[in-house]
This record gives structure tokens, C-alpha cells and sequence, in this order.
């Protein structure tokens, strides 16, 4: 279903990164935090780690499978949400360079600066036709959209805001440092899915069905290891959105 011949080096190396941090953030966030951070870890920065695993999974599995379904017009788009998506974990690298301890800030700069130039530069050196289509009106499609761009206006215009009304705990520096890198990821996700969305491929959307609802069902655990840190009803609403994707998503890739 998803055949490895149609990857080049570019994409392996990327994919190699991303499973990395995928693995720290997932089963080490503790060391992670502290290899390469200079403010000290707080239990809800280190929990949110596992929201920003979540999302990479999401994310790493969707390029996967358009990269894997070999069709050309997919490709190019892709390049460019890969080259923005590695670009805004450049700019939260950027933003929070004071919190960053300096030798993994220097290589988690440098590793997040040439696959952002590396992508970008794919997208203008390619020739040939990409772009067109049509985005699906469908509503699981469009919901998980919505609620995709919602989610990223709150932790890029109101982080803070966003924090305290939703968690128990404050808008520390920690926090909101995990944040900024949750946003970029998120955007990174919510770009590839559209794109490849967009032009409507049936065989891509089948296997796109399927990683979403993987996706969802990874977000959803980690909302059940965080239920002592959520607000009131705050949890519910989240772990329904997630259980109502997963659930969506895994019928209409059954039927």
C-alpha cells in the first residue's frame, strides 16, 4: 500500500529526523526537555510533549503516504507544506531562542533551516504542472479542518489565553515555549492534509482516511494522560472531538 521506492534521500532524511523527535517527545520528554532546554522543566510542558508526538505522528504518516503514492501532482504542493511547516518550527526556534541551551539550539536550528531551504527549493527548481483540483466539501473533511486552523489561531495569537482557560496551571515560560512548537507542528499537519485533500485523489484520501484516524486515537491517549491537568469540562470536549474524528474517519475508511 505504501511502497518505499518512490522515496528520495531528501524525504528519508526528513522522515529519519521526524521519527526521532517523535520517539523523544513520545517515550523521553523529561530528557529531552532538559538536553536541550535551559529553563527548567514543569509537569505540564513535559505532558505537552506528548500532544506535540502526537501531532508529528499525524503529520510524518501523511507525507508518508503521498510521497508513497508516487502521483506527481502531489508532490510539489507537498514540498511546499513541508519546506513552511519546517519554517515555523524555525521561526518558534527563533522566538524562543533564550530558552534553548546552546548547542542544541544551534543543531535543532540548523536541522530545521535545511529542510526549510531544502523543500523550498524543491518547489521552485521542479518543473512541471502541480497545482489544481478541487478541495472536498465533505464534512468530517471540513470539520477537521476548522478545527485544525482554530486550534492553530489560539496557540499562535493567544498562547497564554489559550494555556489558562484551558489547563490548571499558568502560562509559564516552559510552557509556552512547548506551545510555540505545538503550533508549527500543527500547521505543518494541517497544511499537508489539506493539500493532499485538495485535489481530491481517491486512492490517497482511502489511505488518508486511515492516518487520520490513527492520528486522532494518538491525541486522544494523550488527552487521557493529561485529564488531571484540564479545566472543568475542558477535557471532555477535547477527548470528543478526538474520539468523534477517530471514530469518523476509521467508517468512512471501512466503507
Amino acid at each position: 500500500m505504501f511502497p518505499i521506492h518512490n522515496h528520495n534521500a531528501l524525504d528519508a532524511a526528513e522522515f529519519v529526523m521526524g521519527a526521532l523527535y517523535f520517539i523523544q517527545m513520545a517515550f523521553t520528554p523529561q530528557t529531552f526537555w532538559d538536553s536541550n532546554f535551559s529553563i527548567k522543566s514543569t509537569k505540564p510542558a513535559v505532558e505537552l510533549m506528548g500532544a506535540i508526538a502526537a501531532l508529528i505522528f499525524g503529520l510524518r504518516t501523511a507525507v508518508y503516504v503521498v510521497r508513497s503514492s508516487g502521483i506527481a501532482k502531489l508532490q510539489k504542493p507537498t514540498d511546499l507544506a513541508q519546506g513552511l511547516g519546517w519554517g515555523g518550527c524555525l521561526l518558534a526556534q527563533m522566538t524562543t531562542y533564550k530558552s534553548w541551551q546552546r548547542i542544541p539550539f544551534l543543531v535543532n536550528y540548523t536541522v530545521a533551516a535545511c529542510f526549510t531551504l531544502a523543500f523550498l527549493y524543491r518547489v521552485v527548481s521542479t518543473k512541471g504542472k502541480y497545482y489544481g483540483g478541487n478541495f472536498p466539501t465533505e464534512f468530517v473533511t471540513g470539520f477537521d479542518l476548522f478545527a485544525s486552523v482554530a486550534y492553530l489561531v489560539m496557540l499562535v495569537f493567544t498562547p497564554a489565553a489559550w494555556i489558562e482557560n484551558t489547563f490548571i496551571y499558568k502560562a509559564t515560560p516552559s510552557v509556552l515555549l512547548t506551545v510555540a512548537v505545538l503550533a508549527a507542528i500543527l500547521f505543518a499537519r494541517t497544511a499537508v492534509i489539506f493539500l493532499a485533500r485538495s485535489f481530491n485523489v481517491s486512492s490517497i484520501n482511502k489511505d488518508m482516511d486511515l492516518v487520520m484516524a490513527a492520528a486522532s486515537g494518538a491525541i486522544n491517549v494523550t488527552n487521557y494522560f493529561m485529564m488531571a491537568s484540564y479545566q472543568g469540562n475542558q477535557v471532555y470536549l477535547n477527548n470528543g472531538l478526538g474520539i468523534f474524528f477517530t471514530v469518523a474517519f476509521l467508517h468512512r475508511y471501512w466503507n
